[in-house]
């Protein structure tokens, strides 16, 4: 009978410490009869915490050796491949040359006509109408430059894509392209 309690206070304290996979074997259970929850609970903290900082190493490794083989699994460009790509970069770049002069004249003619309402706005004596005519002259200009800063995204987008569908055309890949690092324009 005696046992049994025994064996029920030591399965009452060490549950807890079940539920989170902590050894209470042996000296160990001994000494979290010992512990109070608070302790128990630090503990346990402090063991996850030291396991997800491992994991993290790991990964950080795993993430290291996997740039480490693309970087060695790189296709070699031959001659042909080289001279293939080059119009693929001249054909993207254009095209985001040409988005950002589209860009450019989008966002000057949006400046202009929020100038224009704005002093048309000012030449208001009415102080209601002039203060809703500001503010449907900055939404119109908000509402252009975001439509133009969208259709460049949309531009720039496109021209890299297509670049791809170009480079795997010519028998390699984005990255054998040694251009995969520089894909990230699309994201400024």
């Amino acid at each position: 009978m005696q046992a049994a309690a025994t064996t029920a206070v030591i399965l009452a304290t060490a549950t807890p410490a079940f539920a989170h996979n902590v050894n209470v074997s042996g000296e160990a259970n001994a000494e979290l009869r010992g512990l109070s929850l608070g302790r128990l609970t630090a503990a346990l903290r402090h063991q996850y915490n030291d396991e997800r900082k491992e994991l993290q190493k790991q990964f950080k490794e795993e993430k290291r050796q996997l740039k480490t083989r693309l970087v060695e699994a790189q296709v070699q460009i031959t001659e042909a491949m080289r001279m293939c790509i080059k119009p693929a970069v001249e054909k993207r770049e254009t095209a985001i040359g040409a988005a950002f002069g589209a860009y450019t004249t989008s966002a000057t003619t949006a400046l202009t006509a929020r100038k224009t309402a704005l002093l048309a706005a000012w030449d208001l004596t009415d102080a209601t109408a002039r203060q809703t005519a500001i503010r449907t002259a900055w939404k119109t200009y908000r509402d252009a430059t975001q439509t133009a800063r969208k259709t460049l995204r949309a531009a720039r987008v496109s021209a890299w894509t297509q670049f791809a569908t170009d480079v795997k055309a010519c028998g390699a890949t984005l990255s054998a392209s040694s251009e995969a690092s520089h894909s990230m324009e699309i994201d400024e």
